[in-house]
């Protein structure tokens, strides 16, 4: 069988660091080639949200959070401001 672009390369799974061979075409894809299999990926889902939940990725996440909530704020405020002119 033949796989479309050049062959294949070895890359490390970010969770455990084993090598794992992947085709050239996957890595264009998103989130393709990360893992070495299923089990690092349900793995990987598992320790996020255990984190998530713990609040350990708060400090990480915290300027995206902002940003979101600005964003909530404006949208809020942008509708307030349509609704007032309307009437």
């Amino acid at each position: 069988m033949s796989y479309p672009g050049p062959g294949a390369i070895h890359r490390q799974c970010i969770l455990c660091g084993r090598s794992f061979r992947v085709w050239t075409y996957e890595l264009r894809k998103p989130n393709r080639a990360k893992f070495c299999g299923r089990e690092c990926y349900f793995e990987s889902r598992r320790v996020f949200s255990t984190a998530l939940s713990d609040g350990r990725l708060d400090a990480i996440l915290a300027d995206e959070l902002e940003a979101i909530r600005r964003k909530r704020v404006t949208r809020k405020m942008d509708d307030w401001m349509a609704r007032k002119l309307a009437s």
